[in-house]
């Protein structure tokens, strides 16, 4: 099957989950069953994006993690964090800012040149730092899409025209879901932190240097807010604006500098990490596109 007639038809599908908990069709119909079809066509939607990930990102001499790719990756991530929580938590709202994006994500693949970036570790922990940092920012990404909704929801309290019942979850609900992920996120991020600080001496030589420091921010941001929470109870307008800002700096550390990074050094298609193993002097093996494989 041709890997663009699925990119179309998981946009189509996640679309359709976007529209069916959108607030245009609740109070129309049973809200119940809308989520349950919403819920339905956005799993068929990640079972799609499944086989486009097989298919793009593993390739024989390692994972190619190109920008488009890793932005589809994230994207699944995302989503299937928003899907699995719906299944606990009336969190499926998020979906209203996550599977648009993540369609429109999916259907620049045929049409982008993503190029080749070959990743390849052959390390344990290095392997995890990378698991783990995917699945923390999947979690900052929901509380993300969950601060848009908390700031919507705000915006339609205080006018009385809009506010009406039913459109969105309750604004407690919102900002409760909000700091749960805020704080799984937290801690993945934190881990994330510290398994990649064995690592970091690696990033001189491949010029990343702001990634780091953007990830640092990212993660002070986001303590600042979980701390201005606890201490000072900051919530609605104030939270969301904080967790966006946050958020920002993450999306920034990985994709504004990798696009910096492949502007300046666009012949570059595989990195080898298997040297990482803690030897003194050891340094990535890099190889670029014209390279015999």
């Amino acid at each position: 099957m041709q890997l663009w007639l699925v990119s179309f038809a998981v946009s189509i599908f996640y679309l359709a989950a976007a529209l069916f908990v959108s607030p245009f069709l609740k109070g129309h119909l049973p809200s119940h069953r809308l989520e349950g079809v919403g819920r339905l066509c956005a799993g068929l939607a990640l079972l799609g994006q499944g086989f486009l990930l097989d298919h793009i990102l593993f390739q024989l001499d390692g994972l190619n993690l190109s920008l488009i790719h890793v932005l589809v990756l994230v994207s699944f991530m995302i989503s299937l964090v928003v899907w699995g929580g719906s299944w606990f938590e009336p969190v499926l709202s998020a979906g209203l800012v996550a599977f648009p994006l993540t369609a429109v994500a999916v259907l620049t693949l045929p049409f982008y040149p993503a190029g080749e970036l070959l990743l390849r570790t052959d390390h344990l922990l290095l392997d995890a730092h990378i698991l783990i940092s995917l699945t923390a920012y999947s979690m900052l990404g929901v509380a993300a899409a969950l601060a848009i909704l908390l700031w919507i929801r705000e915006s339609r309290l205080r006018r009385v025209d809009t506010a009406g019942p039913g459109s969105l979850p309750p604004l407690l609900v919102i900002e409760r879901m909000l700091f749960q992920y805020l704080i799984a996120g937290f801690l993945l991020l934190t881990l994330a932190l510290g398994t990649g600080f064995a690592y970091f001496r690696v990033l001189g030589p491949l010029g990343l240097w702001p990634k780091v420091m953007l990830s640092v921010l990212a993660w002070i941001l986001f303590g600042l807010l979980l701390w201005g929470h606890h201490r000072f109870g900051w919530r609605g307008r104030t939270a969301a604006g904080w967790t966006l800002s946050a958020f920002a700096a993450l999306a920034l550390s990985y994709f504004g500098t990798q696009l910096v990074w492949r502007f300046e050094h666009p012949a570059v298609s595989f990195l080898h990490l298997s040297s990482l193993s803690g030897q003194k002097g050891s340094s990535p093996l890099i190889r670029g596109s014209n390279s015999s494989r």
